[in-house]
């Protein structure tokens, strides 16, 4: 995954923990696949939620649409 666990850093300052860790490249592309991975997924539901609430503009009961028809 890109962590280089040999050199952990962990201080502990006034009220709260800091650590480090080495990090290589590959854990940055790592994140970036996951990130692009999490935006294409949000497209695609907000895609589908817009398609939906177009159907949902649209529908209407049986009896509406057989009287629809007749006209």
């Amino acid at each position: 995954m890109g962590l280089d666990l040999g050199n952990i850093e962990l201080n502990q300052n006034d009220g709260f923990f800091e650590a480090g860790l080495d990090v290589s490249p590959a854990l940055f592309q790592l994140i970036k696949k996951v990130m692009i991975g999490v935006a294409d997924e949000l497209r695609y539901v907000r895609a589908v939620n817009k398609l939906n609430a177009i159907n949902d503009m649209y529908k209407v009961d049986k009896l509406t649409a057989l009287r629809m028809m007749e006209e």
